[in-house]
Protein backbone atom coordinates (compact mmCIF):
# COMPACT_ATOMS: atom_id res chain seq x y z
CA UNK A 1 0.00 0.00 0.00
CA UNK A 2 1.66 3.55 -1.09
CA UNK A 3 -0.15 5.44 2.18
CA UNK A 4 1.00 2.53 4.85
CA UNK A 5 -1.57 0.68 6.89
CA UNK A 6 -2.07 1.47 10.94
CA UNK A 7 -2.33 -0.92 13.50
CA UNK A 8 -4.06 0.34 16.95
CA UNK A 9 -2.90 -1.72 20.11
CA UNK A 10 -4.37 -1.55 23.66
CA UNK A 11 -0.68 -1.90 24.77
CA UNK A 12 2.64 -0.19 24.16
CA UNK A 13 3.82 -3.46 24.90
CA UNK A 14 2.34 -5.40 22.38
CA UNK A 15 3.02 -2.80 19.43
CA UNK A 16 6.97 -2.82 20.61
CA UNK A 17 6.43 -7.01 19.89
CA UNK A 18 4.53 -6.41 16.72
CA UNK A 19 7.94 -3.74 15.18
CA UNK A 20 10.18 -6.46 16.70
CA UNK A 21 8.50 -8.67 14.88
CA UNK A 22 8.52 -6.96 11.79
CA UNK A 23 12.22 -6.36 11.85
CA UNK A 24 12.86 -10.19 12.10
CA UNK A 25 10.97 -11.04 8.82
CA UNK A 26 12.08 -7.96 6.73
CA UNK A 27 14.38 -5.41 6.30
CA UNK A 28 13.04 -2.56 8.11
CA UNK A 29 13.24 0.68 10.08
CA UNK A 30 11.70 2.17 12.64
CA UNK A 31 11.08 5.20 14.86
CA UNK A 32 9.17 5.70 18.46
CA UNK A 33 7.36 8.87 18.79
CA UNK A 34 5.80 9.54 22.55
CA UNK A 35 3.14 12.62 22.94
CA UNK A 36 1.14 13.86 26.11
CA UNK A 37 -2.78 13.55 25.76
CA UNK A 38 -3.80 14.92 28.89
CA UNK A 39 -2.00 15.95 32.71
CA UNK A 40 -4.24 15.78 36.09
CA UNK A 41 -4.66 19.16 37.07
CA UNK A 42 -4.47 17.81 40.67
CA UNK A 43 -2.46 14.40 40.58
CA UNK A 44 0.86 13.69 38.62
CA UNK A 45 -1.13 11.14 36.19
CA UNK A 46 -0.24 11.67 32.66
CA UNK A 47 -1.87 9.94 29.72
CA UNK A 48 0.53 9.98 26.46
CA UNK A 49 -0.11 8.28 23.01
CA UNK A 50 3.04 5.88 21.33
CA UNK A 51 3.44 5.88 18.10
CA UNK A 52 5.68 3.65 15.97
CA UNK A 53 6.37 4.15 12.52
CA UNK A 54 7.72 1.41 10.60
CA UNK A 55 9.56 1.76 7.20
CA UNK A 56 9.56 -2.02 5.12
CA UNK A 57 11.96 -2.14 2.10
CA UNK A 58 10.02 -2.35 -1.19
CA UNK A 59 11.89 -4.75 -2.51
CA UNK A 60 10.57 -8.06 -3.61
CA UNK A 61 11.89 -11.90 -4.39
CA UNK A 62 12.93 -12.03 -8.40
CA UNK A 63 13.16 -8.25 -8.49
CA UNK A 64 15.36 -6.69 -10.98
CA UNK A 65 17.18 -4.02 -9.46
CA UNK A 66 19.80 -1.79 -10.40
CA UNK A 67 22.33 -1.03 -7.16
CA UNK A 68 23.43 2.75 -6.74
CA UNK A 69 27.34 2.74 -7.63
CA UNK A 70 27.91 3.06 -2.98
CA UNK A 71 26.05 -0.25 -3.12
CA UNK A 72 27.93 -2.24 -5.63
CA UNK A 73 31.30 -0.74 -4.10
CA UNK A 74 29.83 -1.61 -1.10
CA UNK A 75 29.27 -5.44 -2.11
CA UNK A 76 32.73 -5.96 -4.21
CA UNK A 77 31.74 -4.27 -7.27
CA UNK A 78 28.57 -6.51 -7.90
CA UNK A 79 26.34 -6.13 -10.34
CA UNK A 80 24.93 -3.32 -11.18
CA UNK A 81 22.10 -5.33 -12.22
CA UNK A 82 21.35 -8.09 -9.78
CA UNK A 83 18.22 -10.36 -8.77
CA UNK A 84 16.61 -10.48 -5.42
CA UNK A 85 16.73 -14.14 -4.87
CA UNK A 86 15.12 -13.91 -1.20
CA UNK A 87 13.52 -11.70 1.53
CA UNK A 88 13.98 -11.79 4.93
CA UNK A 89 15.82 -9.69 7.38
CA UNK A 90 18.28 -9.70 4.76
CA UNK A 91 18.22 -9.19 0.86
CA UNK A 92 20.01 -11.83 -0.98
CA UNK A 93 21.18 -11.00 -4.07
CA UNK A 94 22.46 -12.55 -7.16
CA UNK A 95 24.62 -11.66 -10.16
CA UNK A 96 22.95 -12.79 -13.54
CA UNK A 97 26.03 -12.49 -15.47
CA UNK A 98 28.84 -13.84 -12.84
CA UNK A 99 26.63 -15.92 -10.36
CA UNK A 100 28.02 -14.12 -7.61
CA UNK A 101 25.84 -14.24 -4.84
CA UNK A 102 25.43 -11.88 -1.82
CA UNK A 103 23.67 -11.22 1.40
CA UNK A 104 22.60 -7.21 2.18
CA UNK A 105 21.75 -6.66 5.53
CA UNK A 106 19.16 -3.82 6.85
CA UNK A 107 21.48 -1.99 8.14
CA UNK A 108 23.29 -2.16 4.96
CA UNK A 109 20.21 -1.12 2.67
CA UNK A 110 18.90 1.89 4.71
CA UNK A 111 22.78 3.57 4.24
CA UNK A 112 22.08 3.21 0.53
CA UNK A 113 18.15 2.54 -0.05
CA UNK A 114 17.22 1.40 -3.65
CA UNK A 115 13.89 0.27 -5.34
CA UNK A 116 13.27 -2.55 -8.08
CA UNK A 117 13.82 -1.93 -11.46
CA UNK A 118 11.75 -4.11 -12.88
CA UNK A 119 9.46 -6.33 -10.67
CA UNK A 120 7.47 -10.11 -11.30
CA UNK A 121 4.98 -8.40 -12.51
CA UNK A 122 6.97 -7.59 -15.54
CA UNK A 123 8.16 -10.82 -16.24
CA UNK A 124 7.65 -12.00 -19.83
CA UNK A 125 7.80 -15.27 -21.40
CA UNK A 126 9.81 -16.48 -23.85
CA UNK A 127 10.76 -19.56 -25.82
CA UNK A 128 14.65 -20.94 -25.76
CA UNK A 129 15.28 -22.08 -28.51
CA UNK A 130 19.46 -21.94 -28.76
CA UNK A 131 20.55 -23.68 -25.91
CA UNK A 132 23.27 -26.32 -26.21
CA UNK A 133 24.03 -28.00 -22.94
CA UNK A 134 26.88 -31.07 -23.49
CA UNK A 135 26.31 -30.71 -26.63
CA UNK A 136 22.98 -31.77 -26.34
CA UNK A 137 20.04 -28.91 -28.07
CA UNK A 138 17.08 -28.33 -24.86
CA UNK A 139 14.25 -26.02 -25.53
CA UNK A 140 11.51 -24.45 -22.88
CA UNK A 141 10.11 -21.74 -22.00
CA UNK A 142 11.56 -18.87 -19.55
CA UNK A 143 10.27 -16.12 -17.84
CA UNK A 144 12.47 -13.22 -18.53
CA UNK A 145 12.82 -9.18 -18.07
CA UNK A 146 12.19 -7.29 -21.20
CA UNK A 147 14.60 -4.53 -20.90
CA UNK A 148 14.41 -3.57 -24.59
CA UNK A 149 10.68 -2.64 -24.15
CA UNK A 150 10.54 -1.70 -20.79
CA UNK A 151 9.95 1.77 -19.78
CA UNK A 152 12.94 2.45 -17.34
CA UNK A 153 12.74 4.98 -15.10
CA UNK A 154 15.19 4.15 -12.40
CA UNK A 155 17.76 6.93 -11.77
CA UNK A 156 20.12 4.65 -10.41
CA UNK A 157 20.37 3.69 -14.50
CA UNK A 158 22.26 7.48 -15.35
CA UNK A 159 24.64 7.19 -12.40
CA UNK A 160 26.21 4.17 -14.72
CA UNK A 161 27.00 6.70 -18.15
CA UNK A 162 28.82 3.56 -19.81
CA UNK A 163 26.19 0.88 -19.07
CA UNK A 164 24.56 -0.68 -21.55
CA UNK A 165 21.62 -2.82 -20.36
CA UNK A 166 21.26 -6.39 -22.33
CA UNK A 167 17.73 -6.60 -24.21
CA UNK A 168 16.55 -9.79 -21.60
CA UNK A 169 17.77 -11.06 -18.93
CA UNK A 170 16.52 -14.57 -18.09
CA UNK A 171 14.73 -15.02 -14.51
CA UNK A 172 13.59 -19.05 -14.25
CA UNK A 173 12.19 -21.71 -16.32
CA UNK A 174 8.22 -21.21 -16.83
CA UNK A 175 6.59 -24.68 -15.87
CA UNK A 176 3.23 -23.43 -16.30
CA UNK A 177 2.37 -25.24 -19.63
CA UNK A 178 3.89 -28.46 -17.98
CA UNK A 179 1.74 -27.94 -14.81
CA UNK A 180 -1.22 -27.34 -16.65
CA UNK A 181 -1.04 -30.82 -18.93
CA UNK A 182 -0.15 -32.71 -15.40
CA UNK A 183 -2.59 -31.27 -12.98
CA UNK A 184 -6.03 -30.59 -13.18
CA UNK A 185 -6.42 -26.45 -12.90
CA UNK A 186 -7.86 -26.70 -8.83
CA UNK A 187 -10.88 -24.48 -7.55
CA UNK A 188 -10.35 -20.79 -6.97
CA UNK A 189 -9.08 -20.02 -3.61
CA UNK A 190 -11.01 -18.20 -1.03
CA UNK A 191 -8.55 -16.33 2.04
CA UNK A 192 -9.67 -14.83 5.00
CA UNK A 193 -8.89 -10.69 4.98
CA UNK A 194 -8.01 -8.74 7.84
CA UNK A 195 -11.02 -6.42 8.71
CA UNK A 196 -9.80 -3.03 7.33
CA UNK A 197 -10.99 0.63 7.01
CA UNK A 198 -11.48 1.92 3.66
CA UNK A 199 -10.90 5.85 3.11
CA UNK A 200 -14.58 6.68 1.19
CA UNK A 201 -12.66 9.51 -1.43
CA UNK A 202 -10.37 6.96 -2.84
CA UNK A 203 -12.52 3.54 -2.21
CA UNK A 204 -12.78 3.38 -6.08
CA UNK A 205 -9.20 3.48 -7.11
CA UNK A 206 -7.85 1.52 -4.07
CA UNK A 207 -10.66 -1.19 -4.29
CA UNK A 208 -9.84 -1.65 -8.30
CA UNK A 209 -5.82 -2.13 -7.61
CA UNK A 210 -6.51 -4.36 -4.57
CA UNK A 211 -9.21 -6.49 -6.42
CA UNK A 212 -6.24 -6.63 -9.07
CA UNK A 213 -3.62 -7.31 -7.17
CA UNK A 214 -5.77 -9.80 -4.96
CA UNK A 215 -6.56 -11.72 -8.52
CA UNK A 216 -2.73 -12.26 -9.21
CA UNK A 217 -2.18 -12.95 -5.65
CA UNK A 218 -4.61 -16.21 -6.73
CA UNK A 219 -3.23 -16.91 -9.62
CA UNK A 220 0.24 -17.85 -8.18
CA UNK A 221 -1.67 -19.19 -5.58
CA UNK A 222 -3.42 -21.87 -7.74
CA UNK A 223 0.17 -22.68 -9.45
CA UNK A 224 1.65 -23.91 -5.99
CA UNK A 225 -1.92 -25.63 -4.56
CA UNK A 226 -0.64 -28.41 -6.27
CA UNK A 227 2.91 -28.31 -4.22
CA UNK A 228 1.90 -27.84 -0.55
CA UNK A 229 -1.73 -27.57 1.43
CA UNK A 230 -2.79 -24.21 2.56
CA UNK A 231 -5.81 -23.87 4.63
CA UNK A 232 -8.95 -21.69 2.63
CA UNK A 233 -11.39 -20.08 4.61
CA UNK A 234 -13.42 -16.86 3.31
CA UNK A 235 -13.40 -14.94 0.60
CA UNK A 236 -12.45 -11.44 0.11
CA UNK A 237 -14.61 -8.64 1.63
CA UNK A 238 -14.50 -4.69 2.01
CA UNK A 239 -15.52 -2.83 5.06
CA UNK A 240 -16.36 0.84 4.73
Amino acid sequence: MDHGIKFFFSDRSHAVKFVEFVGEVVPAQSRHEKQLVSRGTKSRNYKCKYTCSVEISRICREDLICLPPIAAHNLGNLGPFVICTKVTNSIALLDPFTLRHCYLDADQYWRSPFKALLTSRQLVEYIVLDVKVASTEVKFAAQSYDLHEANQNDIELENYKSLVPPDTIKIKKSYKEKNQRKHRKPNPPKLKPLEMEVDGSKCGADREKVNNEYEEFLRDLVETLSRITIKITHPLRWHQ
